[in-house]
């Protein structure tokens, strides 16, 4: 089993002393080297360094293939989304048809990535197709399609639109500090507060 508390040790302390110690620990072990290169990508990317956490993500994903083809998919959903978020819209498309490529399956994390891309018509057939194939699934149902249909909303930007978003995002206020799967790490939970913020 993974021991969690060795990524969050060093990646919650944000420090360059207590993330090397964490990877001297996960020398050797490709699982941990990803998990960590994962955290100190995300981290990186949260201090505005993009060529950083760039690089860190083509690392990471390096580690992961050829046996890890899921995880390697997670790393580049994750960097789309992230390019998405600074406006990087090229960056963002390169890095989704990079992870479909290595798992065209429906993920909400896709669904999402094209929202915030504005490409309304994949978003929707999207979450079309992952409603129809899990109805029950309650982390899609209540967290997920508001979370995808509010962005879809915010890129339309009418006053409308914007109500609509707000709407949305009511059905996944029980859920939003939650651990919602899929997750994309420590955005996840409070993907819907972001998005009423915008």
């Amino acid at each position: 089993p993974w021991p969690r508390s060795h990524v969050s040790a060093g990646a919650a302390a944000m420090n360059a002393s207590a993330m090397r110690q964490q990877a001297s620990w996960a020398s050797g072990n490709k699982d941990a080297q990803s998990r960590l290169l994962t955290a100190q990508t995300q981290y990186t990317a949260d201090e505005g360094r993009l060529r950083a956490a760039r690089d860190l993500t083509r690392r990471t994903i390096a580690i992961e293939l050829p046996d890890r083809k899921e995880a390697a998919a997670g790393d580049e959903i994750s960097a789309a989304l992230r390019e998405a978020e600074y406006g990087n819209t090229e960056l963002a498309r390169k890095d989704i048809h990079a992870a479909l490529a290595l798992e065209p399956g429906p993920d909400p994390l896709v669904a999402l990535v094209w929202a915030r891309l504005g490409d309304a018509p994949q978003a929707e057939a999207l979450l079309h197709q992952l409603v129809h194939d899990s109805p029950l699934d309650t982390s899609l149902n209540n967290y997920w399609v508001p979370t995808i249909q509010a962005a879809l909303a915010l890129h339309a930007a009418t006053p409308a639109a914007l109500h609509a978003a707000l709407a949305a995002l009511d059905k996944a206020t029980p859920y939003e500090l939650g651990e919602p799967q899929p997750n994309i790490g420590d955005l996840s939970p409070l993907y819907p507060v972001y998005l009423r913020g915008q």
